[in-house]
């Protein structure tokens, strides 16, 4: 509470450490020198480096996954402060960096739509809002201005791709996924989101946010149900990825 009040008051703090900085994205110099950008050869789908992949263990339904941060140290902290302290404007910063990371690994993907990983009611509105959707909205945001721009360049037709906060809905009560053990996740979630029957999926081909990949089941659950409404395929992309 303390920390949401600081926040309001002072909205210009660096939403890692909290120290004052004019930063655009809230984020002062020092914590930008405490990034854990990954850079080591990673495996596309997985995510995870590729000494570590666990693709050969592990079916996954999304296509690929990509992150521009390790869920450690400096970044691992400010999507805490996302999630539990108020700091909203750190999907500002996430948000770019996500669609830098997009634009470079899934170059010739044409996205139809851009979606969050979905709250249940209750928890949203316990915390006030959804931060993996707050995320969604800056990456679609972040993305379309650059493909906006190489678009220009190339002199061809934009597409912009539409954002969809309640494209996936949470239909059912589940543990939080960190409190249960590594194979419980992948049966925790089964059947526990649903598409929204306003939307046509059709040979549509899903852009899937979320704030944090570990195991990849939450990400694979929701891919699973997209793909069962007649989505074309599915890509993720997350602020971070624990390894």
């Amino acid at each position: 509470m303390k920390d949401k009040i600081i926040n309001t008051v002072y909205p210009q703090r660096c939403f890692v450490c909290m120290d004052f900085t004019k930063n655009e994205y809230n984020i002062c110099h020092e914590c930008l020198t405490k990034m854990e950008y990954i850079n080591t050869p990673t495996c596309l789908k997985c995510g995870l480096p590729v000494f570590k992949c666990q693709c050969e263990k592990r079916y996954y339904h999304f296509k690929k996954f990509t992150a521009p941060f390790k869920n450690e140290g400096a970044m691992q902290k400010g999507i805490y402060n996302l999630k539990f302290n108020g700091f909203k404007s750190a999907a500002v910063f996430y948000g770019r960096a996500m669609a830098q990371i997009i634009s470079i690994k899934f170059k010739k993907i044409n996205f139809d739509y851009i979606c969050p990983v979905p709250m249940g009611k209750i928890k949203k509105l316990c915390r006030g809002y959804n931060q993996s959707a707050i995320l969604a909205e800056n990456t679609a945001k972040f993305l379309n201005e650059i493909n906006k721009t190489n678009a220009e360049k190339e002199n061809k037709a934009f597409n912009k791709i539409i954002y969809n906060e309640d494209l996936l809905i949470k239909c059912k009560r589940t543990k939080t996924q960190h409190k249960v053990l590594y194979e419980e996740r992948w049966t925790n979630l089964r059947n526990s989101y649903k598409v929204n029957p306003k939307y046509n999926l059709s040979g549509k081909t899903i852009l899937l946010i979320d704030d944090i990949k570990t195991t990849g089941a939450t990400l694979d659950e929701c891919s699973r149900t997209l793909l069962l409404k007649g989505a074309k395929a599915v890509y993720c992309s997350a602020a971070l990825v624990g390894y």
